[in-house]
């Protein structure tokens, strides 16, 4: 679902970049994919650590995005992935990073709150690429049994 987003999104944020930000095409575009990897990594991260209440509540559009730890977490990794990955300067990192990942996160959460999203449905958007011990884990931590209920769900 985050590749989908992504790839509705990507020439908002390709221009963005280029034109505010004085990126050169590649840079844009190799900024957009460690945008996807950020995130990623940020929500499997949170869902490895049993933190599905505040993913849900993220993706169910509870929260409003620019106050939400978890968005704010990964603004901060995005930037310091464009600093180290790309050689950006702090400014057009932070500059980059608070633009492009609240936009990329109320496109995502637009259309999961949309889905009626409840924990079974959000472990299995994000728990793709996570190994079977992962899952498993994940799983023992969803609330009120339902880890138990949704069985082979994870095999």
């Amino acid at each position: 679902m985050i590749e989908d987003i992504l790839s509705q999104v990507k020439g908002d944020l390709l221009k963005d970049a280029i034109s505010k930000y004085g990126l050169t095409e590649t840079k844009a575009e190799q900024s957009v994919d460690v945008a996807k990897d950020t995130i990623t990594e940020g929500f499997q991260n949170e869902l490895k650590a049993g933190n599905i209440s505040g993913l849900l509540s993220l993706f169910q559009g509870k929260t409003e995005i620019l106050k939400n730890p978890i968005v704010l977490g990964l603004i901060n990794q995005y930037a310091g992935k464009l600093i180290s990955q790309l050689g950006l300067s702090t400014q057009a990192a932070e500059g980059i990073s608070k633009f492009a990942i609240p936009f990329i996160v109320n496109q995502l959460t637009n259309k999961t709150a949309q889905e009626n999203m409840d924990e079974g449905s959000l472990v299995e958007m994000l728990g793709k690429g996570l190994g079977d011990d992962i899952l498993n884990q994940v799983k023992g931590n969803l609330p009120g049994g339902l880890g138990d209920a949704l069985g082979g769900f994870f095999k």
